[in-house]
């Protein structure tokens, strides 16, 4: 409107103006080669505004011929873009409508017209594999891997399509190659992270998870963890003559993630290693104080060997302490009776556990203190049979499979989970007996072959 308006006001200042100088006296005279134009001020004004606009015609008309091959060949373009637009949409609406092959062939007279890598090539590959034609697909990612602006794209196109086959190495080689190219996306890295682990590259592993911690694309006490496990399998892989290496792993993967359990006992060993003792038992004790373990009292008991029985005792008790009212502190205290020869205290220590938790080591437990108190052979088979049937709860389970396992691993050997073991039961239908070194030395040899008998098993 605003324009509309403008444009009249210019044309009645024009029209204006032109009136004003036709009615000017005067006028003005023109001799050239024998002639004489004689006109007034306002006709010349007139004539020079006509020969300007048809001048203006005229070089338009010749522009507009000249360039015509351009306009045409940008006509030609425009609808050779807009009829590929066209064919990526079908195509996409094919695809989410499960028609690959449909979708395949759209792709492919789009990527044939347009002229754009970028838009086309994605889909085409996407199109292919949804089809099952990981000849093309490969075809086509590779292509795309070789250029710098789809290089990633086709990288991770080609590590989905090695991990559908299961060719786990190529999928390695790629996933490397998109995380050294900056690729940081939880879609990525968690794949990274299990084939790196799958073949035991601690240390490419650490680089992963440190990369998903700082990209937040994992819970941070998750990440931790994970770092944690990881630095206690690389430690683990040193020889014994590197202590220094494995003092300093155990020692950051403890720090990381405090209650990991192989972590604590592996800085303890090669604090031992090296004479620290005392730093030994404060990491025992701060474990003990966190969450009690089998392990942490082995390593409790391997700490004090060397010293006198009564300041064995003293120290145990004093870490033990910590957490008085713990089941593991109740099984670890009647053990140190039973062999001091303290029946009754034993018996008081592991009784309420007998009736509330009777688990496979607490039966077993409570067997070998009715042995030593003399109670009778039948006493000492019941508990011994019933522990046979009881749940166990001091073995490293794997939590995803069941699979049990002799001591931590951050990789179950059976189910190849990562992260998946921990300290627990096992399901009631695949139980073994297991004793403790401390416990079988406290029973006859006839016992641990009534144990293992064939009518025994039966009878349970």
């Amino acid at each position: 409107m605003l324009r509309f308006i403008l444009f009249f006001v210019v044309i009645a200042f024009a029209a204006l103006g032109l009136t004003w100088l036709m009615e000017q006296s005067g006028h003005v005279a023109i001799d050239y080669a024998n002639y004489r134009v004689d006109m007034a001020p306002g006709m010349l004004m007139l004539f020079f505004i006509i020969t300007g606009i048809l001048f203006w015609f005229i070089l338009s008309m010749f522009t507009k011929l000249v360039m015509f091959p351009v306009f045409w060949d940008r006509y030609g373009k425009s609808r050779k873009t807009k009829k590929g637009l066209a064919l990526i949409e079908k195509a996409l609406i094919e695809l989410e409508d499960g028609r690959a092959d449909r979708a395949l062939a759209h792709a492919v007279k789009a990527d044939m017209i347009l002229d754009r890598p970028l838009l086309t090539r994605p889909i085409l590959a996407r199109a292919a594999r949804q089809q099952g034609n990981h000849q093309q697909a490969q075809k086509v990612l590779a292509d795309m891997a070789q250029s710098s602006e789809t290089r990633l794209a086709g990288i991770r196109g080609l590590l989905d399509e090695a991990r559908s086959q299961s060719d786990d190495q190529s999928a390695l080689e790629l996933a490397r190659q998109a995380f050294a190219l900056g690729d940081r996306s939880k879609e990525l890295l968690e794949p990274l992270l299990q084939l790196e682990v799958a073949q035991r590259n601690w240390g490419k592993a650490i680089e992963v998870v440190s990369a998903q911690i700082k990209a937040k694309v994992t819970d941070p006490i998750v990440g931790n963890r994970n770092w944690a496990m990881l630095k206690v399998e690389l430690a683990r892989g040193y020889k014994e003559d590197s202590n220094s290496t494995k003092l300093e792993y155990f020692s950051e993967a403890h720090k990381t993630s405090p209650d990991l359990i192989p972590a604590a006992t592996g800085l303890v060993k090669c604090l031992l290693a090296i004479g620290k003792k005392e730093q030994a038992i404060k990491v025992v004790r701060e474990g003990w104080t966190r969450q009690p373990h089998p392990e942490l009292f082995k390593s409790l008991r391997k700490i004090v060997s060397n010293a006198p029985k009564s300041e064995q005792k003293s120290k145990i008790d004093k870490i033990l302490q910590t957490n008085k009212d713990h089941v593991e502190t109740k099984i670890a205290q009647a053990l140190i009776a039973l062999e001091n020869g303290q029946i009754t205290q034993a018996r008081d220590l592991v009784a309420p556990l007998a009736n509330d938790n009777p688990t496979q080591r607490v039966c077993t437990l409570m067997a070998a203190i009715e042995k030593e108190s003399v109670a009778g052979e039948s006493v000492v088979r019941a508990w011994l049979t019933k522990a046979m049937t009881a749940p166990q709860d001091n073995l490293w389970t794997c939590q995803s499979c069941g699979e049990i396992h002799e001591s931590w691993h951050a990789v179950c050997g059976h189910c190849h989970g990562f992260g998946t073991i921990a300290s627990g039961g096992r399901p009631q239908e695949a139980r073994e007996v297991t004793m403790d070194a401390p416990l079988i030395r406290l029973l006859d040899e006839n016992f641990e072959q009534d144990l293992k008998s064939p009518e025994n098993n039966t009878a349970s």
